[in-house]
């Protein structure tokens, strides 16, 4: 029976792998380097170019870059400015924004700490299509500089479980 064959063979391979570990450590050792870069390579081809974004209509999502000729190629826009273009749109349903920074929160009895963020406009995630979990998302009232409900804060669970242990709840207040 060919169960009986693979037995054999398995056997016989084995019997002669272990009579040169030296050939035998260099062909396991090359074997899982290869596989590994597969896998790298195979997951960074599948997180950038062959799944789409977690957003409603990624196909019509647009970057557009600040670029002068001989210019290398960056996307700084003053809000001003994405004020102005935003105003004076007449080709896309809607436009976005988005300028990262850093912020210090601080939250029940953890002490301040320095985070990643991004600054964006109150349309930002009814563009996108996203919806909170919990609680609600920013909104265009929020989208004047200065008023009084500018100071708002959505916050990534992923984010905030980085601060704390598997068994705490996150804790988090921002000003």
């Amino acid at each position: 029976m060919w169960l009986d064959d693979l037995q054999r063979d398995v056997l016989y391979a084995l019997r002669t792998l272990s009579r040169s570990p030296g050939f035998t450590a260099v062909a396991i050792l090359t074997m899982a380097l290869g596989i590994g870069a597969n896998t790298a390579i195979f997951s960074l081809v599948n997180a950038l170019m062959l799944r789409s974004l977690p957003v409603r209509h990624p196909e019509q999502l647009v970057e557009m870059p600040w670029k002068y000729p001989g210019d290398p190629r960056r996307n700084y826009y003053r809000w001003k400015d994405y004020e102005h273009v935003r105003e004076q749109n007449d080709v896309f349903t809607d436009l976005i924004a988005m300028s990262p920074g850093r912020y210090q929160v601080t939250g029940g009895t953890l002490g301040p700490e320095v985070v990643d963020g991004v600054y964006v406009p109150g349309n930002f995630f009814d563009v996108l299509g996203l919806r909170p979990a919990i609680g609600r998302l920013i909104g265009p009232q929020e989208d004047q500089i200065g008023s009084a409900g500018a100071a708002v804060a959505v916050i990534s669970w992923s984010s905030i479980c980085m601060c704390c242990s598997s068994h705490q709840e996150p804790q988090s207040a921002l000003a």
